[in-house]
């Protein structure tokens, strides 16, 4: 029993790490002060923003899919597409409080729409 109470305990680990590893680096990202942002390229925000929602996003499904329930279904896909969007709304809110950032509904629907696409990659 105790080998498998360990594995699980593994197993959950692995699968929600990416998950907690992508907010973390979302977070630190955000917190970077907005005069210490350099534009690296046309449009970088809105590449930077898409592609770590959709990241997050599809480690969420990836999680949820494998640690809490069995079948990946319509409520699962919309349960990891609000946790990840709700993530977006959470980080713009942040921003309020960096020096030089604000908060964006540009970068919110951006987040949010990645989110969908992420959940749509890992079906």
């Amino acid at each position: 029993m105790a080998a498998i109470t360990k594995h699980k305990l593994t197993r959950t680990i692995r699968l929600w790490s990416p998950v907690f590893l992508c907010a973390v680096f979302i977070f630190c990202f955000s917190s970077i002060k907005g005069k210490d942002v350099p534009p690296l390229f046309p449009y970088a925000d809105v590449f930077f923003h898409f592609t770590v929602y959709a990241a997050l996003a599809f480690f969420i499904c990836r999680a949820v899919d494998k640690t809490v329930t069995s079948i990946y279904n319509s409520k699962t896909f919309f349960l990891c597409i609000c946790l990840s969007s709700f993530y977006g709304a959470s980080d713009e809110f942040h921003q309020i409080f960096v020096p030089g950032r604000s908060a964006s509904f540009i970068d919110l629907l951006t987040d949010s729409i990645a989110s969908i696409a992420g959940a749509i990659l890992y079906l």
